[in-house]
């Protein structure tokens, strides 16, 4: 029990303390401040956005292949008689570093048309659409059902997705 005491009076004496340091007086400055050098002033965030801005800095980066067909990047010129570009860089250029991802597998290329990668049920269905030169007013109707009742799923997974996110 004495702990909890000990503890209680530890904590209102730093509160104490340190209120002063909030506490802003009739100048509305701080009743106690750190004390700084003079001619200083206490830096804030308005104070850091008025600093002065950077200096740009400008090089010169190298790029070459060398022998073994590699692309070498240098900020010392390159060996003679090697074509070589160069690349001005500024230190107010905004650069973000890429994330190293996973290779993909490379995809095989069909050589044949698009429709043999297809199921053949799928084939089949896209070939008998493609005979039928008119939309018959059936049809026309049940995609307009269709679509509805579509559009009636989507607003019930609104609904849930709400109520999940306490909406």
């Amino acid at each position: 029990m004495k702990w909890i005491f000990r503890f209680l009076t530890l904590a209102s004496l730093g509160v104490a303390l340190a209120l002063p340091f909030f506490i802003k007086d009739k100048t509305g400055s701080p009743m106690w401040r750190l004390p700084l050098p003079e001619g200083t002033e206490t830096p804030t965030l308005m104070t850091m956005d008025k600093k002065l801005p950077e200096q740009e800095v400008v090089r010169q980066v190298y790029k070459w292949r060398d022998a073994e067909g590699v692309l070498q990047y240098s900020d010392a010129p390159p060996p003679e008689g090697v074509n070589v570009d160069v690349i001005t860089v500024s230190n107010k250029t905004n650069v973000i570093q890429s994330v190293p991802t996973e290779k993909k597998e490379e995809r095989q290329v069909a050589t044949g048309s698009p429709r043999d990668a297809l199921p053949p049920d799928t084939r089949k269905t896209l070939e008998e659409a493609e005979n039928k030169d008119t939309l018959s007013f059936e049809r026309a109707l049940n995609i307009m059902d269709e679509a509805k009742a579509v559009r009636d799923l989507m607003n019930e997974r609104n609904k849930q997705l709400q109520q999940v996110n306490g909406g």
